[in-house]
């Protein structure tokens, strides 16, 4: 459903752009974009799409602080004295972290 939703604004946006029919037919799809936009099924999903990307926002911002709060962690946990270019300590972690990828 949302997959032919996209596809169906991709191809009226595709011809509203490379459309060479005049002005009126310009004005006769622009109206009928407005129509759309302002139906009940548009708006639920716009309403739907805002709600998802709030929740991957917050879920983000938790992992991200969360990976912070282990990071602090770590760095507070290991030594303060030792030599930091012994590859121990805060500074062998942080270099240790850096060459770790991602999981996303």
């Amino acid at each position: 459903m949302k997959f032919r939703f996209g596809l169906v604004v991709g191809l009226a946006a595709g011809y509203v752009l490379g459309t060479r029919a005049g002005y009126e037919r310009y004005q006769q799809i622009q109206s009928a974009w407005r129509s759309v936009r302002q139906s009940d099924p548009a708006q639920r999903f716009s309403a739907e799409a805002r709600h998802f990307a709030d929740r991957a926002g917050t879920r983000l911002e938790q992992t991200a602080n969360r990976g912070v709060d282990q990071l602090s962690e770590t760095l507070n946990s290991s030594g303060s004295g030792s030599d930091p270019t012994s590859g121990s300590g805060a500074s062998g972690e942080m270099n240790r972290m850096r060459l770790r990828r991602p999981r996303f």
